[in-house]
């Protein structure tokens, strides 16, 4: 899980969004990330595929990506050409998981 939470810090950096941006989406990773771990290792022997939680938390980071580019055209921070680019990639990778 670490990997896929390593590549989406990465991915972080790549974007081209103000650093509050960035700030917010790795502050809420490390958070579901931490909520992953206590649902895997669940007090009453419950357990979900690992594979799964990381899918789940996958398709929340783009959700909330999505929202915050939302956020920032409306508050004319960036272009609608830029919204829709980021958009577009994060569709096609939601997309992805959908494949999966």
């Amino acid at each position: 899980m670490s990997h896929l939470a390593d590549a989406r810090m990465r991915r972080l950096d790549e974007m081209s969004v103000p650093d509050v941006v960035t700030d917010r989406l790795r502050r809420a990773l490390h958070a579901r990330r931490e909520h992953a771990r206590e649902r895997l290792n669940d007090s009453e022997g419950r357990t979900e595929s690992a594979d799964h939680v990381c899918q789940q938390l996958r398709r929340g980071l783009i959700h909330m990506e999505s929202a915050e580019l939302q956020r920032l055209y409306d508050d004319h921070r960036i272009s609608a050409t830029t919204r829709c680019r980021l958009q577009r990639s994060l569709d096609r990778e939601e997309a992805r998981l959908a494949d999966t």
